[in-house]
């Protein structure tokens, strides 16, 4: 906002004028172009739920047809089956049976082939009979599958044109099928017990006893491979009892396609149950199908599918459902005899392409008019104010080079606002050449002034770089102090048991990191800390520690709580003589007989195995920060860490996990262990370098903004 501000600022007054009346334009059209938007899209909202309700009807209509008239099949098959049953009363057609029906070698009766193969037996002319090999055949049996061949073979081939099978199956396991496409009583395994299968159960007395048609869900049937719907009716007799069940199959793949494909352009259709089993959309076809068509929305679907059916299930009285979570209309109805739920859901973002297409238009002949606006406006202002005022700035330009004679040019005679300005700026112009002359007079006694005091300063800056100098020296001999404190390699390859190598590069001439390794009396004690900052007071209050360290050490004071306590304290009490804001973290380690005990608060303790697995000890419940309270005795902890040969430990501090590169990101603790990890069957001295390799490869160019410190413990 700032930087437009500014461009205006740097405009002449005509195009200043020109932009603000450009804007005002501008915003008129956008609150026209705004109410046109929100005025056009509630009219099309109107209009498009209208249609959608129209279509659904009519799309649901168009579906349920092929579902209504299986139904009515039903109702005429059921009582031609009742009226053939009378007509067999109590005779036993077993020898008409025996011309038709044979034993199998696997126990089931079927078909007799005459000696064909099952692919030439003629499916268009004859129904497929598959009779379970533990059904006992007895009369009944015999006059009811008579009875389903005939009529399936009557009423199958005249509904042909309509549904791809009919049949009629009996709870003894029993099915009779006219399917010219598939000889499915044929072909159907032997082990097949139908009573148990979905498409007959939901028949049964214990899932329907209202003794309604009723629809299964999707399934795919195993010896044709396809995807169907059934639609299954039982029949009871006289005395109620269970005797036969009628079975149409539609093959869902042309619905499947219909569902999926015949859409109004950019919705999208599916079919659902009223139970919530999912029978067609277009994104879950492939889970429907793995699911053997039991997907149940409730428990399979996404969030937006539950929300669908939850809606529908709650508006089932409501034609269009508006759908404020995904911003979409669904029209919904259902399909005649299945009680089907079919639903198109329609995004309210096609009524915003459509009303923007429109209000699109409205706004470019906005911009046009916009346009000619300026245009008429450019010329007016050229004309009548940008031509005068050029010749002012020229005038205005030639008095600020020292011209003061030119003002006679200006026009004083208009008698509008140019003209005022003219005489005001030819007053002006005869004023500054007075006060010109009187300027010069003072600056040339300015002008000696700054060139006493550039002279003193000049001095000045020569004393400030002899106290440089100076205090660079101060510094390395503080460095040099710093380094001397460090061990040398002469006294770490002394101590028995261990192999240990140092290393120590300060961020500035002056670091803030601390490292020892000490011998007394056969006692060993390893520390590592990290002074905050770096710099002189930084190096200042390491030397202090690496003095009171030893001091102690000296003394023979080993329990960790009084060490460090006592270390604390003392310092504690120099750093508020100092009056500074410095700190540390710290940790010991005394070495005995093959056991490492730690003790103070500082970076994690990188244990390392001869094999080179890492086990990261965390120090934060070992102590606590020196030098920030008095007594921190309550704080201190032990931990006791056994070593065998080959066994080592890793200190380090913070420069060199968060040594940065030049994408601002850390070398890190993990990259650490792993370099360890990969190097640890070298000597201390080359494990070393190649941690220290790896972190300059890391680092690059990028410059260290913290001390490096590395301390390496391997046990011989």
């Amino acid at each position: 906002m700032s930087f437009l501000k500014d461009w205006v600022a740097q405009r002449s007054l005509s195009q200043r004028t020109m932009f603000n009346m450009a804007v005002r334009i501008a915003l008129v059209i956008i609150c026209v172009t705004m109410l046109s938007y929100w005025h056009f899209i509630s009219s099309l909202e109107t209009q498009v739920v209208s249609q959608l309700e129209k279509y659904v009807i009519e799309r649901g209509q168009r579906e349920s047809h092929i579902f209504q008239l299986a139904e009515d099949n039903h109702q005429l098959l059921k009582q031609a089956l009742l009226q053939r049953l009378e007509q067999f009363s109590d005779t036993d057609p077993k020898a008409e049976f025996d011309a038709l029906f044979e034993t199998w070698a696997d126990g089931t009766t079927r078909n007799r082939l005459q000696g064909q193969s099952i692919e030439q037996f003629d499916k268009q002319t004859y129904p497929t009979v598959f009779i379970g090999k533990q059904v006992e055949i007895n009369a009944d049996i015999r006059r009811r599958v008579l009875a389903f061949y005939e009529l399936t073979q009557t009423y199958g081939r005249a509904w042909l044109n309509r549904f791809v099978d009919t049949y009629i199956m009996a709870p003894e396991n029993i099915e009779v099928i006219y399917w010219p496409a598939v000889a499915w009583g044929l072909d159907t395994t032997a082990e097949i017990n139908i009573p148990e299968e979905e498409f007959f159960f939901i028949s049964d007395k214990t899932h329907n006893p209202e003794r309604k048609p009723v629809w299964t869900g999707v399934f795919e049937d195993p010896v044709p491979k396809l995807w169907m719907v059934s639609l299954e009716t039982p029949v009871d007799d006289a005395q109620g009892r269970h005797i036969a069940t009628l079975g149409h199959d539609i093959i869902l793949n042309d619905l499947f396609t219909r569902i999926v494909d015949e859409r109004l352009t950019g919705t999208y259709n599916l079919l659902f149950r009223e139970d919530g089993r999912l029978i067609a959309h277009p994104e879950f076809m492939e889970a429907i199908k793995a699911k053997g068509g039991a997907f149940n929305i409730p428990t399979d679907g996404d969030l937006h599918l539950q929300t669908i059916f939850n809606l529908v299930k709650n508006h089932n009285k409501t034609r269009i459902i508006d759908n404020t979570t995904q911003h979409e209309y669904l029209a919904v109805t259902q399909l005649a005899g299945t009680g089907w739920y079919f639903v198109v859901a329609y995004p309210k973002s096609l009524l915003a392409e459509l009303a923007f297409h429109t209000v699109t238009i409205i706004f470019l002949l906005g911009l046009l008019s916009l346009l000619i606006e300026l245009f008429i406006l450019f010329y007016v202002l050229r004309v009548q104010v940008s031509t005068p005022l050029k010749s002012f700035v020229t005038v205005t330009q030639k008095i600020a080079d020292g011209n003061f004679k030119i003002a006679h040019q200006l026009d004083t005679l208009r008698q509008d606002e140019l003209g005022k300005l003219a005489t005001a700026l030819s007053l002006m112009s005869y004023k500054l050449e007075n006060n010109f002359m009187l300027m010069e007079g003072i600056v040339q006694e300015r002008t000696q002034a700054l060139a006493t005091a550039n002279a003193e300063i000049t001095e000045l800056n020569q004393r400030l770089e002899k106290e440089n100098v100076r205090m660079s020296h101060e510094l390395a001999i503080t460095r040099k102090l710093q380094q001397m404190v460090l061990p040398r390699t002469q006294e770490l390859t002394r101590i028995p048991e261990l192999d240990i190598v140092g290393y120590m590069e300060p961020a500035s001439e002056v670091g803030g990191d601390y490292y020892d390794v000490l011998q007394q009396n056969g006692h060993v004690k390893i520390s590592i800390g990290d002074v905050t900052g770096h710099g002189l007071e930084s190096g200042v209050l390491m030397l202090m520690v690496q003095t009171a360290v030893r001091t102690l050490l000296v003394n023979n004071v080993t329990d960790p709580h009084e060490f460090l306590n006592t270390l604390n304290r003392a310092i504690y009490d120099n750093i508020q003589r100092m009056s500074s804001d410095k700190h540390l973290t710290l940790s010991l380690i005394d070495y005995e007989n093959g056991t490492l005990h730690l003790s103070g608060q500082h970076e994690e303790v990188l244990v390392v195995r001869k094999e080179g697995n890492i086990e990261r000890i965390d120090t934060i419940n070992l102590g606590f920060m020196l030098g920030l309270e008095p007594d921190i005795s309550s704080f201190v902890g032990q931990l006791d860490i056994k070593i065998q040969s080959g066994d080592g430990i890793v200190l380090y501090t913070d420069g060199i996990t968060e040594a940065f590169n030049k994408h601002k990101q850390p070398y890190g603790l993990e990259r650490l262990c792993q370099i360890i990890s990969q190097s640890w069957a070298l000597s201390v001295a080359d494990i070393c370098d190649a941690i220290m390799q790896d972190v300059r490869q890391h680092i690059g160019n990028t410059k260290i903004s913290d001390d490096l410190t590395l301390l390496i413990i391997k046990k011989t």
